[in-house]
């Protein structure tokens, strides 16, 4: 399961927060406009509020205010629960099919 099947289920400010945690030179807000296709002002709104919880920092470079994440530990964390939620995804599918493929036998017999 690719990350874009997932990023179908997170909400905006999660899909933020994981835009940032996957920069190495952070992220701009230009950036994170283009890559979410969301407007400006939702994106501001909810980097203040990511900002004011400490999950992320912003850095002045140059004429740009770049987002980092605020604590180093918060990139693992977030890999580690998205691939949890993949293996949980994939478990479902597998039931589901599973199930379906039952179906389609005994309608066959």
């Amino acid at each position: 399961m690719s990350i874009s099947v997932l990023k179908k289920h997170m909400t905006i400010d999660q899909l933020i927060l994981l835009e940032v945690c996957k920069s190495k030179n952070g992220k701009s807000i230009k950036e994170l406009e283009r890559n979410l296709q969301s407007p400006r002002n939702t994106i501001v709104g909810y980097l203040n509020t990511l900002e004011r919880d400490d999950l992320i920092n912003s850095k002045v470079v140059g004429r740009t205010k770049r987002f980092y994440p605020a604590i180093p530990e918060l990139t693992k964390k977030l890999s580690s629960a998205l691939e949890n939620l993949k293996s949980a995804y994939i478990d479902v599918i597998r039931t589901i099919a599973k199930k379906q493929l039952k179906e389609l036998k005994i309608k066959d017999d």
